[in-house]
């Protein structure tokens, strides 16, 4: 999983994360030295255990029972009910509140904008499409740069436009960021996600889960949920044990799947 929110010291010290897999290399057990590295009610001190299905699908996360539909979609964490179009992308995430976003996608199956009550931010994608920058459709605000490296979801930094800073991201095995560093501070500050990806300290948007941009109005809910299916996304698989397959003929890289990971990400 990762980190609770929280700041603290560098981030070495002896930290240790590990993982157990089963023989179809979905994740079975992860451990840590320290938890405060993680967000999760602990199934005990330092173990967080996990069930999957015969489809690969996480059913038992902790405490957590996730459902999903016939296509392989996450429909309900316990937390939000999400809802998708014909060709399975997310269209709406709701709480017993009613909704909280709603999102739009283009023709190439990139997610061009979220609304969240009456401001919608706008996406803007380079050559990759990756997102690098995104901006307030009303007000014209663009506060944020997303530094890229070479590789999917390969997240560096995020700038701050406004405070011209830089806050370079470490990430875990899943490429999850699980501290950030600031640039004119010093200071490590501690991410952690629960199971699909939340965490309710998260009040601002970021790099987050697997890399993947996070909605805080979804208390950090990252991009999209979706349990196996990852027909129509054009996405770039990754498995459970951090690592990447060949991206498949017809699939498109930029968004990234995890057909035997907690959960399938994609924007």
């Amino acid at each position: 999983m990762g980190p609770g929110a929280g700041a603290g010291g560098a981030l070495g010290g002896g930290l240790t994360f590990g993982h157990s897999y089963d023989t179809l290399n979905r994740r079975t057990e992860q451990t840590v030295t320290d938890t405060d590295w993680w967000c999760l009610p602990l199934s005990s001190a330092s173990t967080m255990a996990y069930e999957a299905n015969e489809l690969d699908q996480y059913t038992e996360i902790g405490a957590v029972t996730p459902d999903y539909d016939d296509n392989g979609n996450l429909t309900d964490d316990g937390t939000f009910a999400y809802g998708y179009d014909a060709e399975n992308r997310l269209t709406e995430i709701a709480n017993g509140g009613g909704t909280v976003a709603e999102y739009a996608w283009d023709a190439r199956g990139r997610r061009k904008s979220m609304t969240v009550g009456a401001d919608i931010t706008i996406y803007v994608t380079d050559a990759e499409d990756r997102v690098v920058l995104k901006y307030d459709s009303t007000t014209g605000d663009l506060p944020r740069w997303t530094v890229h490296g070479p590789g999917l979801d390969d997240t560096l930094a995020v700038m701050d436009l406004d405070a011209d800073t830089r806050e370079p991201l470490v990430p875990d095995i899943q490429g999850s960021t699980v501290a950030t560093l600031a640039s004119a501070t010093g200071t490590l500050t501690k991410l952690g996600y629960l199971p699909f990806g939340e965490n309710p300290a998260f009040t601002t948007d970021g790099t987050r889960y697997t890399g993947r941009l996070l909605d805080a109005a979804t208390a950090g809910r990252a991009a999209q949920p979706s349990g196996l299916s990852t027909t129509g996304r054009g996405c770039t698989p990754r498995r459970s044990d951090g690592s990447s397959s060949p991206t498949p003929s017809g699939w498109r890289e930029g968004r990234t799947c995890m057909p035997m990971l907690v959960t399938i990400l994609s924007i």
